[in-house]
């Protein structure tokens, strides 16, 4: 195993979390490293993108499956509130608490171009303060993952480095997918959490139509019942929903 990517693993596998930012940190930097087209002897990955990438997971993982992020029951880790600003003013723009994809949300926000630059920035700020440099750290010695600059809030990654991030991704991101599931478990009593993070990034998740349970469901039943207020319901006035919310199960079983 090349000395790199081992240090990659090492830092995944033995790195001290109380929430989940260092290793969404990780899921960005592969991901943003992935959408290079023109590998450079140094090539640059702002905080604003990883930032943004960040966003994205945290607006899936709490918009779609209210998951929390971190140990502390009584406050949330910093990005985790800024994203829930985000959710509240979508909840504002449209006036519905439906959710929906951070991808298809983003063009409502950037309605608002001054407050979700915002957002972007302050969650930036955080990753400089407390996730950037811890990222690298494990066993008391900091591996060479990238180069750090601070000040201009970017990192650098050389070209033989992207190369083998490309190379290893799929194997890197796996393993963080996994360890990130590892530590929402001790957060969370959800069902199919490692599911649940590995969908942040596709878009493809989906609730079905239920209209298919429908027939079924009035095979088992001499009169159709209002599930609510126990009252007949008419043919044509018959609708289908999750008695546990889908969001919790993640599924549509009957």
């Amino acid at each position: 195993m090349n000395k790199y990517i081992q240090d990659w693993i090492d830092v995944i596998e033995y790195m001290n979390n109380d929430n989940t930012y260092k290793l969404a940190w990780g899921r960005a930097i592969l991901e943003n490293v992935y959408t290079l087209n023109h590998i450079e002897e140094n090539n640059i990955i702002t905080f604003d993108a990883i930032a943004h990438k960040m966003v994205k997971y945290y607006w899936n993982q709490t918009f779609f499956f209210n998951l929390r992020q971190g140990s502390n029951i009584k406050k949330k880790p910093v990005i985790v509130q800024q994203v829930d600003l985000l959710i509240d003013k979508y909840k504002e723009l449209t006036r519905s608490s439906i959710p929906i994809w951070f991808d298809k949300a983003e063009e409502k926000l950037t309605k608002e171009q001054d407050f979700y630059k915002s957002v972007l920035k302050k969650c930036a700020r955080k990753l400089k303060d407390d996730v950037s440099w811890r990222f690298m750290n494990v066993h008391k010695e900091t591996k060479d993952l990238y180069v750090l600059n601070k000040d201009y809030l970017y990192i650098s990654i050389n070209k033989e480095q992207v190369l083998l991030l490309k190379e290893y991704g799929f194997v890197l991101s796996q393993l963080l997918n996994y360890k990130w599931a590892q530590l929402l478990e001790k957060f969370n009593n959800a069902p199919r959490i490692t599911s649940k993070v590995k969908g942040i990034s596709d878009n493809q998740i989906r609730r079905n139509n239920l209209t298919k349970y429908k027939n079924i469901l009035l095979e088992n039943m001499n009169k159709p019942i209002d599930f609510y207020i126990g009252e007949e319901l008419k043919p044509d006035d018959i609708s289908v929903d999750h008695v546990i919310p889908w969001s919790f199960m993640y599924s549509d079983d009957i």
